[in-house]
């Protein structure tokens, strides 16, 4: 809704979809400034902002494709690695 103050169905639902997405690669990215998150953690920050900071609808989406359609992560799964080495 930033810098229109829109709250709720205000808020085109592309938006909506794009806002979760693209926390969820900033939190799950490293940066330069601090390490990627895990997976499954990044995953429960997506939960917490449902309703608040995110449309619900979406995240509800989100986490049902997080559940049925991608195989279990495994913990390092955040973690960068070279191919070749």
């Amino acid at each position: 809704g930033y810098p229109d103050g829109k709250r709720g169905d205000e808020i085109p639902i592309g938006a909506a979809i794009l806002s979760v997405c693209d926390a969820f690669d900033a939190m799950t990215s490293k940066r330069p400034y601090r390490s990627s998150m895990e997976i499954d953690r990044a995953f429960e920050e997506i939960k917490i902002g449902r309703g608040n900071q995110f449309n619900p609808e979406v995240v509800d989406a989100f986490l049902l494709v997080r559940e049925y359609l991608a195989p279990p992560l495994p913990k390092n799964a955040g973690v960068e690695i070279e191919v070749g080495k």
